[in-house]
Order: C-alpha cells, then sequence, then structure tokens
C-alpha cells in the first residue's frame, strides 16, 4: 500500500506541451514530498495517476511508455520525474 502524498489537478488539460496552466509536464512537481501521487483527469481520455519519482539520469519523456520529465528537469538540482501507475 502506498504511503505518499495524494494531489488531484483538476486544471491539467493535456499531459506535454509546455504550457504552466495547462500541462502536466510544465508543473514544478520538485517541492512534493517523495512518493506523491498525482491524478488528473483529461476529456475524452479519463483518468490516470502519476508517481514523482527520483531520476538522475538522462530521461526522456515518452507517454506511451509511462513517461512524463517535467519542463524544469535537472538532473541535480530537481532530478524528478513522472511515472503512470495507472490510466492512460
Amino acid at each position: 500500500m502506498r504511503s505518499g502524498s495524494l494531489y488531484y489537478w483538476p486544471d491539467i488539460e493535456r499531459l506535454t506541451g509546455g504550457v504552466q496552466a495547462t500541462d502536466l509536464d510544465a508543473q514544478n512537481i520538485a517541492p512534493l514530498p517523495d512518493d506523491s501521487l498525482i491524478i488528473v483527469t483529461i476529456d475524452n481520455r479519463g483518468e490516470s495517476q502519476w508517481l514523482r519519482v527520483k531520476n538522475s539520469g538522462t530521461p526522456v519523456t515518452d507517454v506511451n511508455a509511462g513517461v512524463i520529465v517535467p519542463t524544469n528537469f535537472d538532473a541535480i538540482a530537481r532530478p524528478y520525474i513522472l511515472h503512470r501507475q495507472i490510466g492512460y
């Protein structure tokens, strides 16, 4: 059973695109606690859940593989990415 924080972000309209007001990849996830789970619901796609994980390598966004690298990712200062847990 997960023990991290749960966040629902209702204003997210797309997974990627780099627009802070509407896109998941443009959100600053670095300050969130470890094991944070972010829930988004996108019209015509439904709900998905994304876990914030540490990755100090050189990750690449691949929505089909369930990986989103935030636009402000930095392997040293902000080494956090999102891994899809369930959903699209």
